[in-house]
Formats: C-alpha cells, structure tokens, sequence
C-alpha cells in the first residue's frame, strides 16, 4: 500500500496549477475563508446549499489546527490521531474536486480495488477534501469490477435459510415423517 503513495502522479501538475484549482475550487475557497478569518464566514454565498455548508462546517471544525499554508497551497499536517501513517508525509494537500476522480481511481483501482477502507487510507496518506469518506464509498460502491467479484446477498441468503422436510423416502420402503412441531421422527409402513 505504500508504494502507490508514491507513485500518485501529481508531480504532472504545477503548484500554480494546483493553486489555480484550488482557487475554482468553492469548497476549498470557502475553507480558505473561514480560515483566514478565523472561523467566522457568517452567511456562505451563492451557490453554497445547506448541505455543503454543513460538510465545509464540519471539516473546518476537524482541522482547522491543521490547516496551513505551504507556497500558496492549503494543506494540512497530521493529526495526532494519524499516526498509523507513519512519518513519512508532513503536509497532506486539500485536495480540489477537480483531481477527486483521478485519485480515487488511482488510489482503489491501481491497488488492487481494495475496498473502501483502504482506499480512505491511501489517500489520506497525501491528500484530505471535505466529504472523501462519502465520495470514495459512492466510487467503490459503482466501480464495475468489484460489483462483478462481490457475490450477490440474494444468493448467500439462499444458503442461509432452514430447509424443512415433511416426508423422507428411505431405502427401507418407509418413509419417515418429521413433524415441523416437535422435531421427533416417526416411523411409518410403507403402503
């Protein structure tokens, strides 16, 4: 898992470029308001609805003492509840929805399509956005090669449910009669 950390292909991008997505980016610009701002935004402009601002609301709360800038471009540092992620990446970029998908798909298909879980673990080793854990179950949930590896509840249930006999032939030429109310077997002749 930690050699696709590396391998994440950012380096195509510039940091203007990632300043510039950052910048179009309405979640983010709205996080680079409340954080300069300390906090207070008041009312979200146009076009936040309710539910975004909850999600930015929500996200600020759980970072802002790890918010930083570092050359114009808003990141994060660890925090102390991370350290499964080991020391090897200080700075974990507020990633801009323009670069979601592209992640996403090179965090779960490119390793393996390794499930929701640790997907979320592979990206937040370099990137954070608000909303990830949403957005990578929405992905896992439609990648069409899990869908066809994952086996349908509807067949497991199947094998689940309890099989009830009410006549056995046996090679006696009896036929044995379990009652479904007191699960004693009796013994019939055979006609």
């Amino acid at each position: 898992m930690m050699h696709l950390v590396r391998e994440i292909d950012v380096h195509k991008y510039t940091i203007r470029d990632l300043i510039n997505a950052q910048d179009s980016d309405f979640m983010i610009r709205m996080l680079k308001l409340m954080f300069n701002n300390n906090g207070s935004v008041g009312r979200f402009p146009e076009p936040c609805t309710p539910n975004m601002a909850r999600k930015i609301k929500g996200f600020f709360q759980a970072t802002w003492r790890y918010l930083r800038y570092v050359k114009g471009v808003l990141c994060r540092t660890k925090k102390r509840t991370e350290a499964w992620m080991g020391k090897q990446q200080a700075r974990i970029i507020i990633l801009p929805q323009l670069f979601h998908m592209e992640i996403m798909r090179i965090a779960h298909d490119c390793n393996g399509h390794i499930g929701q879980t640790k997907t979320v673990q592979t990206i937040l080793q370099r990137f954070d956005w608000p909303g990830i854990h949403k957005d990578v179950e929405r992905y896992v949930t439609s990648c069409h090669k899990c869908q066809q590896n994952k086996t349908p509840k509807a067949i497991l249930s199947n094998f689940l449910t309890p099989v009830t006999y009410t006549h056995l032939t046996l090679p006696t030429n009896r036929k044995v009669k379990i009652p479904e109310d007191r699960g004693t077997i009796k013994k019939q002749n055979a006609e």
